[in-house]
C-alpha cells in the first residue's frame, strides 16, 4: 500500500488510506510526528497527537468545528508569517470540502475535548521517552484506528 517511493506520495497513500476508512483529514496535518486534525463518519472532530510515550485522542461535537483562516495585514509582504486569524464555521456541517485558502481545522474550547482517549504506551509496550513522536504513519494508524474501534466509528479495511 505505501510503496512509492517520494515521502509526499507516502503521506499522499496514508491519508488516502485513511480516507477509504470514512475518515476526512485536514491538508493541515502531520506526519511526523503524527498530529492529525480532521472529521470522523459521524462528522465529529478529532485531533491525534502522538507525542512523548502517549497516543492521545480528542473528540469534538460536530457543531465545534471552525476554519481558522489567515488574515494579511495590509502592508504584508509574500515572507511575512500573519499573526491574525479569523475563525469562521465549515461551509456544510461535517464536511471538510470549500476549506478556505490556507485555511486549518480547529475546534472550540480545544483544551477542553468532548471525550479523551488515550494510548499508554509505557503501560501497553514498554516506552520510556518518545516513541510515539517517532511512530510510522501506519503505526499511528493501528493505534488510532483501536481507540475508534471503541465506538466502532471508523470501518474495517
Amino acid at each position: 500500500m505505501f510503496g512509492r517511493s517520494t515521502p509526499d506520495q507516502r503521506r499522499a497513500d496514508w491519508l488516502s488510506a485513511l480516507a477509504g476508512r470514512g475518515l476526512q483529514i485536514c491538508p493541515s496535518s502531520f506526519t511526523v510526528p503524527v498530529e492529525l486534525w480532521g472529521l470522523l463518519p459521524d462528522a465529529r472532530g478529532f485531533h491525534l497527537l502522538c507525542r512523548g510515550v502517549t497516543v492521545r485522542l480528542d473528540l469534538y461535537d460536530r457543531q465545534r468545528s471552525r476554519w481558522e483562516i489567515p488574515i494579511a495585514p495590509a502592508t504584508a509582504r509574500p515572507e511575512d508569517a500573519y499573526a491574525d486569524f479569523a475563525i469562521r464555521p465549515l461551509a456544510h456541517a461535517g464536511r471538510l470540502d470549500e476549506r478556505p485558502e490556507g485555511a486549518r481545522l480547529v475546534f472550540d474550547d480545544p483544551d477542553h475535548p468532548d471525550e479523551r482517549r488515550v494510548f499508554d504506551g509505557r503501560a501497553r509496550l514498554g516506552w520510556r521517552d518518545h516513541e510515539a513522536g517517532l511512530l510510522a504513519p501506519e503505526g499511528a494508524e493501528t493505534i488510532l484506528l483501536q481507540l475508534l474501534a471503541r465506538d466502532g466509528v471508523a470501518r474495517a479495511a
